[in-house]
């Protein structure tokens, strides 16, 4: 294998790599943070039924957000993390 050939191979490489990882890292932590404001959703709702706002109200909101929670569960559960970032300088001796 030529050297120089694997070096530029790699310059190229390994950026783009890296770049679809990161963005692969960003989808799970989007996910996350979706999981905790659909929580603090569905402890409002629950808190403005505990108020006296009548549950029938609520109920299309709630029926969505437990739905999108069970969703949000099993990709986080499923996700595999990203594999780790490429050394920039990996074709280097």
């Amino acid at each position: 294998m030529e050297p120089e050939l694997f070096k530029e191979f790699c310059q190229e490489f390994t950026p783009e790599v890296n770049r679809l990882r990161i963005e692969r890292g960003a989808d799970i932590e989007e996910q996350r943070r979706e999981l905790e404001r659909t929580d603090r959703e569905l402890d409002k709702a629950v808190q403005a039924i505990l108020d006296g706002v009548p549950g029938t109200k609520l109920k299309d909101k709630i029926g969505a957000l437990e739905a999108r929670k069970v969703e949000l569960v099993d990709l986080l559960a499923n996700a595999a993390e990203p594999p780790p970032l490429l050394h920039p300088n990996m074709a280097e001796p």
